[in-house]
C-alpha cells in the first residue's frame, strides 16, 4: 500500500506498518458505553490521546498505552458500559491522518 501526496509516494507498507507509523504506534481501543457525556469522560482519562464518535454509543480511543481496564474502572460505576476491545485501524483512518497532519504542517 503506497500514500501518494503532490504525485509521489509519501508512505508505503502495509496497512498495520502504515498505522504505527502515522497513528505514532499507540493503542487504538474502540469502547461502546452509553450515558451523558462518554466522550469528555473518556477524553479525560490519563494516557488518552484521542477520541472520535464512531456511533451514537461507539467511540474510537488513540492511547499511549493498554487502558482497557482503566477505561472499564471508571465506566462501570457511571454509564453502561457495552465493550471494550482493541480496534484494527483501516487504511481509510491512515490516510486520513496522515494527510490532516500534512495540511497542519501546512
Amino acid at each position: 500500500v503506497a500514500l501518494f501526496n503532490r504525485g509521489r509516494i509519501a508512505l508505503s507498507g502495509s496497512v498495520t506498518e502504515l498505522a504505527q507509523r502515522v497513528l505514532g504506534g499507540g493503542y487504538v481501543i474502540d469502547v461502546e458505553a452509553r450515558g451523558d457525556a462518554v466522550r469528555n469522560q473518556l477524553a479525560a482519562v490519563p494516557g488518552v490521546v484521542r477520541v472520535q464518535v464512531l456511533a451514537p454509543e461507539l467511540y474510537r480511543v488513540d492511547c499511549e498505552g493498554d487502558l482497557r481496564a482503566e477505561i472499564a474502572r471508571r465506566f462501570a460505576p457511571s454509564f453502561d458500559l457495552l465493550g471494550v476491545r482493541f480496534a484494527e485501524p483501516s487504511l481509510n483512518e491512515v490516510y486520513t491522518r496522515y494527510f490532516d497532519e500534512v495540511r497542519d504542517a501546512a
